[in-house]
């Protein structure tokens, strides 16, 4: 969900209805949250002095479920509530309503109200000292925004790009947007080339700054002229500058320019063709980019052609697994944070090769879709990689293959709702 920067609305409870207030929250709750009505919540709040915390939540949302495991049952966050506050969890399918009265736009979003007026809010995954520190905060008469301020104040001039990073990602929470924009643009300059942000820069960290630029023109002037500017890099190397072709990418996905970077990629293989007589070789980082828009644009037929071994395109997109893998093995890591990173390795690999499954289902290359899949459920057993090759029938119009049926027995066999596959697979609704 996109966050809309300074949009935020002091809210009061008198503006709220009898009926939302009654509606009982949409989480079953467990220690620290209540499982009482809203408003049977909001009364006690009052009576008892305390504050109000509201975690905007969803099945969904990994890092609010990272949250559920990790800091909601810390003790100290526990001890904290009992005293101090009346917490209810409330999930964002179920009461949407409440979710807009609250501009909630991104997940997790924990929202600490005083007297019915809102008081602070935090978004995105905390860990219980950063969760308890913001608690005690609160309780000192402290706000997040007023701790990010002097964060901001402090950075200045820093080399440090996660802590910069992190900041800029406080100061949209809190709606600075110029410092925001600044310490956004800092962090892309500083990251062109460096191998460890370029996952996080072309898809985390463009996405945010796009979100921040509907509120910053100044913002969106920058990334168009960096687009453009990537742009001239590979008109002069034909994309064999990985650095400059993901760039371009990157930001025309979040410029509106795709049909560009396509028509380049189609003059550039009439030209090579006329010169050689033979078809194109393009570097694979080409390859996977042109694929991923030809994929957007629904043209399923371009997209499979390029690659017509669809298995070795599979081995190599799990291949990072191994690297993952590594990762997992390493003692100086802390375990927690390996098997995170490989679950999250695992998952992203998972979407890119169902991607792929969707490509091949499209042409009826079942026999190639149908090992592929067999090998990703292989390498990444979750839930999630069967809900994303069902989806990839669904949205290639193949609701006859017949790994389908497998795959939702599976799922309910695993315990995980399939209703809105089912609906899906049965044409009501987008499954999304």
């Amino acid at each position: 969900m996109a966050v809309n920067a300074g949009t935020w609305t002091r809210l009061t409870w008198l503006a709220m209805g009898a009926v939302l207030l009654s509606a009982p929250c949409a989480v079953r709750a467990r220690p620290p949250f209540s499982d009482v009505a809203l408003a049977t919540a909001i009364e006690r709040a009052e009576k008892q002095g305390r504050l109000l915390i509201l975690d905007f939540t969803a099945a969904w949302c990994e890092p609010c479920n990272r949250m559920e495991a990790t800091s909601w049952p810390d003790e100290g966050v526990a001890a904290w509530i009992a005293t101090h506050a009346i917490a209810v969890q409330i999930d964002v399918d179920e009461h949407a309503d409440l979710a807009e009265r609250y501009s909630v736009g991104s997940l997790p979003c924990v929202v600490a109200i005083r007297r019915g007026v809102e008081v602070d809010r935090v978004m995105g995954y905390s860990p219980p000292t950063n969760l308890l520190a913001w608690l005690n905060g609160l309780a000192a008469g402290r706000t997040h925004a007023q701790d990010v301020l002097e964060r901001a104040s402090a950075l200045v001039g820093s080399s440090d790009i996660e802590a910069r990073y992190e900041l800029a990602n406080d100061l949209v929470e809190t709606g600075q947007v110029a410092l925001a924009r600044r310490e956004y643009t800092w962090v892309w300059e500083r990251t062109r080339g460096n191998d460890d942000w370029g996952g996080v820069r072309h898809s985390f960290l463009v996405s945010a700054m796009r979100q921040l630029a509907e509120a910053s023109p100044e913002l969106l002037k920058d990334m168009t002229e960096w687009r453009d500017q990537a742009r001239r890099h590979v008109e002069g190397d034909g994309g064999t500058d990985p650095i400059w072709w993901n760039e371009w990418v990157a930001l025309a996905w979040k410029t509106d320019e795709l049909d560009d970077v396509v028509s380049w990629f189609e003059a550039e293989c009439r030209a090579r063709e006329r010169l050689s007589g033979s078809p194109p070789a393009f570097a694979p980082h080409v390859i996977a980019g042109v694929f991923d828009l030809l994929l957007e644009a629904r043209r399923f037929a371009e997209a499979a052609a390029l690659y017509p071994d669809a298995v070795s395109r599979a081995k190599e997109l799990l291949g990072a697994l191994e690297l993952a893998g590594e990762l997992e093995r390493d003692p100086t890591v802390d375990s927690d944070l390996r098997k995170d990173a490989l679950r999250r390795v695992g998952a992203v690999r998972a979407r890119m090769v169902a991607d792929l499954v969707r490509a091949l289902l499209a042409v009826h290359r079942d026999d190639e879709a149908e090992v592929v899949a067999d090998m990703v459920l292989r390498r990444v057993d979750y839930p999630s990689t069967r809900e994303a090759l069902i989806r990839a029938a669904i949205d290639s119009k193949r609701r006859d293959f017949p790994a389908l049926r497998l795959w939702l027995r599976e799922l309910d066999e695993g315990g995980v709702d399939t209703r809105r596959l089912r609906r899906a697979l049965r044409g009501k609704g987008r499954g999304h």
